[in-house]
């Protein structure tokens, strides 16, 4: 059965692949979008050194730190737009965007205060501005630039039209300070397509690709290795053999020691950087085999973009700048799964994954899900390729003899891996469509396979409409992606039978999870699992306590985490947890929820309650189950007891009449005796 609905997937696939009706599905990976770094590869320039060797000496060795100084430099960019009519709508998106990028950069990372504001950029920035024909720019330059400022971005669009489509910015550092060789100057530019500024929620979209661009100019960037302590031995390493392919790994202390305890894995000698892509991508960016879902990838995957603590600590390693660790736990890819998730294949032999939480298995192919961290609606997502795309990665490459294509993962910055991805069709009506903050309300798909957990196999069919507002999903700073299909009592059966990506507002307190869902609140189990609620059909499959609850300050995104820092203290939120469970519904036993999972006194529900109302009135607590507990125990005593009496009764019985039976007798015999 489960070889035909296999063969059934592949031959309906290929009838509305040729059909040309509408475009594919999952035809998105042909549009991904690509960080700019590659198109500029000069290294930055080194300026020369006004201050005395006193000072010099000062400024290297100081471990003082400030927060950064960084001016943003539009003034050309903004004539760009009066001057082309096509990208003045533009224009308004890109300052909002820098405004959030800035100032997340500078809740990010502190430099060292030097204790002196020498004027570097007077002697330079004329002769800047016409290299790269910039033609109009603030007044304050012509007075000697003196702006004290410690990172000067400076944007244009890129009206010469050097980028290729899918690229939508880049930036990279021009000149460095001489001492320290930390970044001061960086150019920003631009796409000019419009399509790309059309569509719903583009300027938290482009917040997070101009934070990605920003972030290479301030250090994370090939060319800037050869500056970092210790110079590019001690930073990069080229030929570590991982999952038999040789690989860059960034291998500079925090970097390292993050790494141990991030996978829990002691073995682990470095963190994998890109290996695909032009010169500058492949040394420029995580690898996303390893660490999708960090903003710093080379494909921007929109699905699931948080700061990463591996970024931070890279930043740190640079020598530059002091960073702020505070990341809200949002970055879950890979956490705490070991040795074996960076040194074993994604898949084994028959396109079977070990790793749940990040991969699927060749048999879930176009079935909806959750990304890894739960930030966002997703599809298990396997793309037709004419041959095998990369020899290196051939196992995560699988033949179809009925549509006589290969099939793997939508993104190749992941070696070909089977990861979740978004639908075309929603993904092109706005970005973040599947995102639980940011996305649309609405069933999430277009006639593709759900697992039915009543029958436990994976079914074609259901239409894609909206789901009833009865189902509970919010769309909300606190909603995260789970899996679920609770319908109310008798409502409806197609909802309660088949499992699907919801949009639930979650609750943590110091020991428990707690879900809202329409005006119930339900406490899951600390280490997950597909619970049953009261006065609901279907289930739900609970998150591990330790998977989301990483603070007790929950995080929006990864701005929202920057901007709420102030408000959490180191010792509120921990990272460290190990799983029991995993996003392989089917292969997690059904809990009834039938007693209290909350411990405490400080979550939502009260001590001891399993579900509430909005009132924090207990529905199911755990007291009522001790009541139950003792009804049960008195009516089986007292069942016990009239049963002993029956069998007494009839032993009573039984006995008399055999002793009535045994008298008779006894009286015949002497009768007889007499007579004869």
């Amino acid at each position: 059965m489960k070889i035909f609905l296999i063969n059934l997937i592949f031959i309906l696939f290929n009838i509305k692949a040729n059909s040309k009706k509408e475009p594919d599905i999952f035809d998105y990976a042909k549009n991904l979008r690509f960080c700019g770094v590659d198109l500029f590869s000069q290294k930055p320039k080194i300026l020369s050194n006004p201050i005395s060797k006193k000072n010099r000496t000062r400024s290297l060795s100081t471990t003082n730190y400030k927060p950064i100084r960084i001016f943003v430099e539009t003034t050309h960019f903004e004539y760009q737009g009066q001057q082309n009519s096509s990208l003045s709508n533009q224009v308004p998106i890109i300052k909002s965007s820098l405004d959030k990028s800035v100032e997340a950069i500078k809740g990010l990372i502190q430099v060292k205060d030097t204790g002196d504001d020498t004027n570097y950029f007077k002697d330079v920035i004329h002769g800047f501005f016409t290299e790269h024909n910039i033609q109009y720019w603030s007044p304050i330059f012509d007075n000697g630039a003196d702006i004290k400022s410690d990172f000067l971005i400076i944007v244009k669009f890129d009206t010469e039209y050097k980028f290729p489509k899918g690229v939508l910015a880049s930036a990279y550092p021009l000149y460095l300070e001489p001492d320290t060789k930390r970044p001061l100057i960086s150019l920003l530019t631009i796409t000019t397509d419009p399509q790309y500024f059309n569509m719903r929620r583009v300027n938290e979209y482009f917040s997070e690709v101009i934070l990605h661009e920003l972030t290479h100019a301030l250090g994370f960037l090939n060319s800037m290795y050869d500056y970092f302590p210790g110079g590019r031995e001690n930073t990069v390493n080229n030929q570590e053999i991982i999952r038999g392919v040789q690989r860059s790994i960034i291998k500079t202390p925090k970097v390292v020691e993050l790494a141990k305890k991030y996978f829990n894995c002691e073995r682990i000698k470095g963190v994998e950087v890109e290996d695909q892509g032009g010169e500058g991508s492949m040394l420029s960016h995580w690898e996303q085999r390893v660490l999708l879902g960090d903003y710093m990838g080379a494909v921007i995957y929109q699905e699931e973009m948080v700061i990463s603590e591996f970024t931070l600590a890279l930043l740190e390693d640079s020598g530059f700048y002091k960073a702020n660790y505070y990341t809200g736990g949002l970055m879950r890819y890979g956490k705490n799964k070991g040795c074996d998730f960076i040194e074993k294949n994604c898949l084994d032999s028959q396109y079977i994954t070990q790793f749940g939480n990040e991969f699927f298995d060749r048999n879930e192919s176009r079935t909806p899900s959750c990304t890894s961290g739960r930030q966002s609606r997703a599809y298990a997502i396997l793309n037709p390729y004419s041959g095998i795309m990369d020899y290196r990665y051939s196992n995560n490459f699988f033949y179809d003899p009925t549509s006589y294509s290969y099939y793997s993962g939508a993104m190749y910055t992941t070696d070909y891996c089977f990861t979740y991805g978004q639908d075309i069709r929603e993904a092109n009506n706005g970005y973040f469509t599947g995102n639980c903050k940011y996305g649309e309300g609405g069933f999430y798909g277009y006639y593709i396979y759900y697992y039915n957990s009543y029958t436990g196999q994976y079914e074609f069919g259901h239409a894609n409409k909206d789901l009833p507002s009865y189902l509970g999903e919010i769309y909300s700073d606190t909603s995260f992606c789970i899996m679920s299909s609770l319908s109310p009592t008798g409502k409806d059966s197609l909802y309660s039978s088949v499992l699907h990506p919801m949009c639930y507002q979650i609750y943590c307190s110091s020991l428990s999870l707690t879900l809202k869902i329409n005006d119930d609140y339900i406490v899951c189990p600390r280490e997950g699992g597909n619970i049953e609620v009261k006065g609901y059909d279907g289930y739900v499959n609970c998150p591990d306590y330790n998977l989301m609850c990483t603070g007790t300050v929950m995080c929006n995104d990864m701005f929202d985490c920057i901007e709420k820092k102030s408000s959490v203290k180191e010792s509120t939120y921990k990272y460290d947890y190990v799983p029991k469970t995993t996003q392989k519904y089917s292969r997690i036993g059904l809990i009834p929820h039938t007693v209290a999972y909350e411990l405490s006194d400080d979550g939502f529900c009260p001590k001891n309650c399993a579900q509430c109302d909005a009132k924090k009135e207990c529905k199911v607590s755990k007291k009522s189950d001790d009541d139950n507990d003792d009804s049960n125990f008195f009516v089986w005593i007292f069942v016990s007891i009239a049963i002993l009496l029956v069998i007494i009764a009839i032993g009573v019985a039984i006995f008399l009449i055999i002793k009535k039976k045994n008298i008779t007798t006894s009286g015949m015999s002497s009768n007889n005796i007499e007579k004869y």
